[in-house]
Order: structure tokens, then sequence, then C-alpha cells
């Protein structure tokens, strides 16, 4: 055993993860007879309030989106209230805490440039997937898990989090107001079909960052040009 704050720590995180995924259950969390936590029975939004303060609650975008393949429900928080650590970023897979850094990843990189450097979203996300499309004997700790296919949860999830983003206008729908934007856009489209041909970004756990490539950077624009460049692997 470690000292005193650092067991606490542990005991306190896990209560956190545990009431976070069970929230039908009552849970009472009692430190050297001091009532720290006593949390009852509530809906997703309360049970946060009552965990995190009114102040996190009230700064939370929902998601929910749902495919053949995979159900994702839970709150991301707003790009002005991103905390300097990743400490309070959960994803619970069939009511599972799990530890990913792949889709960690995609929820962040779904807020482009909306986060100050060096800042993380605050984010509570809920998956449901078959377990046959899962094997979560691949850690000691059960924390780890393999997909059958990560690089769907991985663009589900992203999409996921840019959708629930763009419907709080953060990232603005684009107003045509003259001929020069149109052909704009027709470019942009013409560009963006043609993406699909492009390789898939090397995935992130299996790279290091200075490596990775962005391919959605493919593409720059000069005035009323747009050049398209290649990338060395």
């Amino acid at each position: 055993l470690k000292n005193n704050t650092t067991e606490f720590k542990h005991i306190f995180d896990t209560i956190v993860r545990i009431s976070l995924s069970h929230q039908d259950i009552e849970i009472t969390l009692i430190s050297e007879e001091e009532s720290i936590l006593h949390l009852k029975p509530a809906f997703s939004e309360e049970r946060i309030k009552d965990i995190f303060g009114e102040k996190i609650a009230e700064s939370l975008i929902p998601l929910e989106i749902q495919t053949e393949f995979i159900n994702i429900n839970g709150y991301i928080s707003k790009p002005d209230f991103s905390k300097k650590t990743r400490s309070e970023q959960f994803i619970f897979l069939n009511k599972r805490y799990i530890l990913s850094r792949n889709l960690n990843y995609a929820v962040h990189q779904a807020y482009e440039s909306l986060l100050e450097k060096g800042n993380f979203p605050f984010f509570i996300l809920y998956l449901t997937i078959n377990p046959h499309y899962i094997d979560v004997n691949v850690h000691p700790s059960k924390l780890e898990v393999k997909f059958q296919d990560e690089r769907v949860i991985y663009h589900t999830i992203n999409s996921a989090v840019r959708n629930a983003l763009k419907s709080n206008k953060y990232f603005p729908a684009m107003e045509i107001k003259n001929e020069y934007e149109i052909s704009s856009i027709k470019q942009t489209t013409f560009l963006s079909s043609q993406k699909s041909s492009l390789p898939e970004p090397l995935p992130f756990e299996n790279s290091q960052r200075t490596n990775y490539i962005d391919y959605s950077q493919k593409y720059f624009q000069i005035h009323a040009s747009y050049i398209l460049t290649t990338a060395e692997k």
C-alpha cells in the first residue's frame, strides 16, 4: 500500500467509475467517519452533477448515435470548459470502464482547433457493442479491450463528437453570399469526393505522435486555388 492520500484517490476514482456506469444503485463513500459521497439512484445528468458539481454539469453537451454495429451516448464538455489533464475522461464499454488511447484521441481530434494547446475535453461516453465483437481478456486488470474493427469505433466516436459540437454551433455552417463562394464550395466538394481513395491514417497507438500522418491536412488553399500534397510514411 502507498500513503493514505494515494490510496484514497484510487478508491475514490473506482467509486466514481462504478457510480457513472451503474446509475440505478445508491452509493455511499465514507472515509474516517466522514461522508464523502452519497449518491442516490439518478439519471445521467443528475448523477454527473452530484459527483462533479453543477458547473461541470451545465457545461456538457449530450450526444447519441446508433449504428448496426455500435450504440454510443454520453456527454462532452463545451470547448471553453476544457481541462489541463485527461483525468476526467471516461469511456464505458457495456457498462465496464475501459482505457483506450485511440478512442480518447478520437474525441480530442474532433474538437480540432477549438481547444487551447495543452487542454483536454471532459467527456463521459457509453458504448454498447455485441460482446462477440470484442475481447476483454487482453489485459490482467480488464481495463483494455480488443475490438474486432477498432477503426469503425474510432470514426463513429469522432463523428458523434463532431456532430454534437456542430449542433451547438461550434462549427458554423457556411453561408453562401456570392458566386465566388459557390465556386469554392464546388471545388471543396470535388476534393472531398477524391478523399475516399486516400489511405487511412496510421493507428495512433502504433505510431509515435511525431510520425502521425493527418490526411485531413493534405489539402491547402491559396486564394482561389487548391493544392493536393503528398505525405511521406
